[in-house]
């Protein structure tokens, strides 16, 4: 599994953690952080096949709703966060999900998720990480060069390039050459506002 994955399920965790307790830190330097990494890779030798976003979430919200009392300081012995990720740990998710488990574990998972305002999929999604944003492909489009240099400069060709092109860029030398770029800046927030915020964003 890559480090940037682990370190997002390491800091979900730890969010987790602290809404029910909200002085728990995990431990300094680097000893956990392998720790739990090793935990982890230990999961994935589970799923020869590959090992989901969804199962991560499913492991850590299992393991730590095991240990919600030792966490809320109702049991006597305080949390370890070496518990979830231990060879014990591991048996028992197994057991729980491809043994003998109680069927109906995930449903009081799920409320007590509920009850410290999260919800499952929130939890795969960190994991899973921010998704690639589609417009970016749009950044930079050389092919509508050739129309923004029709008729340039003139109210004509503003009417052509607004109607053919993906419109003002940053990158793009006919744009930057352009009488008419506080228009079509205008224009193309009103057609595609999230290209227009990257192109912006980029623009330097």
């Amino acid at each position: 599994m890559e480090q940037e994955k682990v370190s997002r399920t390491i800091k979900i965790f730890v969010r987790i953690i602290n809404k029910i307790d909200q002085k728990w830190r995990l431990p300094g330097g680097g000893q956990p952080e392998l720790y739990i990494a090793n935990g982890l890779a230990g999961l994935e030798k589970m799923f020869p096949m590959g090992m989901s976003d969804q199962r991560i979430a499913d492991y850590i919200v299992y393991q730590l709703y095991r240990y919600a009392d030792n966490i809320a300081g109702v049991a006597p012995t305080h949390f370890q966060y070496s518990w979830c990720f231990s060879e014990t740990a591991l048996a028992k998710y197994k057991n729980q999900y491809f043994g003998t488990g109680n069927p109906r574990i995930d449903y009081y998972i799920d409320q007590w998720l509920k009850g410290l305002g999260i919800q499952r999929q929130q939890v795969v999604e960190y994991i899973s990480g921010p998704k690639p944003n589609k417009w970016r492909k749009y950044l930079e489009m050389p092919s509508d060069e050739l129309v923004k240099r029709r008729f340039h400069n003139t109210e004509n060709g503003f009417v052509l390039c607004s109607s053919r092109t993906m419109g003002w860029s940053p990158g793009s030398k006919a744009c930057q050459e352009c009488n008419f770029i506080g228009k079509c800046k205008q224009v193309t927030g009103k057609r595609y506002p999230e290209l227009l915020r990257l192109r912006e964003e980029n623009k330097n």
